[in-house]
């Protein structure tokens, strides 16, 4: 992602390239721990800043 951002591509452009291939289907309940053990893993981890 920061050498992609380096390399001057837009922000909202990268954010797409990495997050798009790992998000959830369906909305995400942050207490429904149960959903989050049967979601498959995911090498990808980010914080969208809405």
């Amino acid at each position: 992602m920061l050498l992609a951002l380096y390399d001057g591509k837009a922000y909202d452009d990268v954010l797409e390239q990495v997050t798009a291939p790992v998000a959830a289907p369906d909305p995400v309940e942050p207490e429904d721990f149960q959903a989050a053990v049967e979601r498959p893993r995911s090498a990808t981890s980010s914080l969208h800043p809405c």
